[in-house]
C-alpha cells in the first residue's frame, strides 16, 4: 500500500503541483522504485533513485555483525571482527564521505572513494599502509599481518563491502530519509499507527486503571457502569459480558494447542525486506561491481 501511495503522489505531481519529482530518496529494501519505473509517471523523464546513507551504513553494519554469528567460519576469526572493528569501517567510510562528496562530480573522485572504502576493513584490523591522514594519524610504515586474510571469511567481508561500493554514487550524495521518518513518526504517534501517544494527561493513566479493573472483575462493563451512574446497566450488557465470561472459562478448561507456524517462504513481504523486487543495474554499475568482484 506504501508502495502505491508514493507512485499515485508521482503520477499526479505535475497535475496538482506543476512539478516533476527527479529523484527519490529511498532505502535499499523497498520495491517502490522498481514500480515507478514500472508506471513510468513521466514519459519524458527517468526517475532517479538515491540511496539514504543511513540505511546502506546501517545495513553493512548488520551483514558485518551477522557473519560473525554463523558457526560455518572458526570462532577465532568471528571474534577478530568485532563492534570496535565495525564501527572503525563504518567511521571512515562516513569520513570519506565528507572528503569527496564536495567532487563527486569528478570521475578520480569517485575512484579515490572506492578505494578508501575498501582500504577501510585494512585500516580497521591495523594494517595502515595505505591510509590517509583525514581520518587516520597513524605510522603508515606499520603493517600488521591479517590473521584471517585471504579465508573465507575474510571474503565473505570484502563481499559486504563491495555491496556497498555499488552504491557509491549515492553515499556521495550524503543524503538521508530523517526529515520523512520524523515526520511519520508524529503522524503514527497521533492517530496511533505504530504506537499509542501516552504523553496526554491521564492518558497512560487511564489505560493502566482500564487494564486491573479488567483483570481482576469478571464484570468490568457492568462495575464501572454502576460506581459511575449510580444504577444497574441493561440486561444486553450484562448478558454480553456473561457470554463473554462463560466462553473464557471454557476455553481455559480446554487443553493449550499451539499454533500452527505459517512456512516463512509463503509470507515473504514482496514490497519491502530481502525479498523486495528491485530494478535491475545500470549497465555501468554492472560493469564496475564485476571488475570488483573479479578483483576480490
Amino acid at each position: 500500500m506504501e508502495a502505491d501511495i508514493i507512485c499515485q503522489g508521482f503520477e499526479t505531481s505535475i497535475a496538482m503541483y506543476n512539478v516533476i519529482y527527479g529523484r527519490l530518496i529511498a532505502d535499499r529494501d523497498s520495491a517502490t522504485y522498481a514500480k515507478i519505473l514500472a508506471r513510468n509517471p513521466y514519459p519524458n523523464h527517468t526517475v532517479q533513485k538515491i540511496e539514504c546513507r543511513n540505511h546502506l551504513l546501517r545495513n553493512m553494519c548488520n551483514k558485518l555483525r551477522a557473519i560473525t554469528k554463523e558457526t560455518k567460519y572458526p570462532l577465532a576469526y568471528r571474534k577478530l571482527l568485532s563492534e570496535i572493528k565495525i564501527m572503525t569501517i563504518r567511521k571512515v567510510v562516513i569520513a570519506s564521505i565528507q572528503k569527496y562528496k564536495s567532487e563527486k562530480e569528478k570521475p578520480e573522485a569517485i575512484t579515490s572513494f572506492r578505494n578508501e572504502v575498501q582500504n577501510s576493513i585494512y585500516h580497521a584490523f591495523g594494517n595502515h599502509e595505505r591510509c590517509k591522514d583525514y581520518y587516520c594519524l597513524k605510522d603508515k610504515t606499520l603493517q600488521s599481518n591479517i590473521e584471517i586474510e585471504n579465508t573465507m571469511f575474510w571474503f565473505r567481508i570484502k563481499m559486504i563491502i563491495q555491496s556497498l561500493l555499488a552504491k557509491s554514487t549515492s553515499l556521495l550524495e550524503d543524503v538521508d530519509t530523517n526529515a520523512a521518518e520524523c515526520f511519520n513518526s508524529v503522524v503514527a504517534k497521533i492517530v496511533g499507527g505504530k504506537r499509542i501517544n501516552f504523553s496526554l494527561r491521564r492518558g497512560y493513566r487511564a489505560r493502566c486503571f482500564a487494564a486491573v479493573l479488567s483483570f481482576n472483575n469478571p464484570h468490568p462493563r457492568h462495575t464501572l457502569h454502576k460506581k459511575i451512574l449510580g444504577q444497574s446497566p441493561r440486561s444486553i450488557l450484562k448478558n454480553f459480558e456473561e457470554r463473554r465470561l462463560t466462553k473464557r472459562r471454557t476455553n481455559q478448561a480446554k487443553p493449550h494447542k499451539n499454533n500452527r507456524l505459517q512456512n516463512k517462504e509463503n509470507i515473504a513481504q514482496r514490497d519491502y525486506g530481502p525479498h523486495s523486487t528491485t530494478p535491475d543495474m545500470e549497465p555501468n554499475e554492472f560493469v564496475r561491481a564485476k571488475k570488483l568482484f573479479l578483483e576480490i
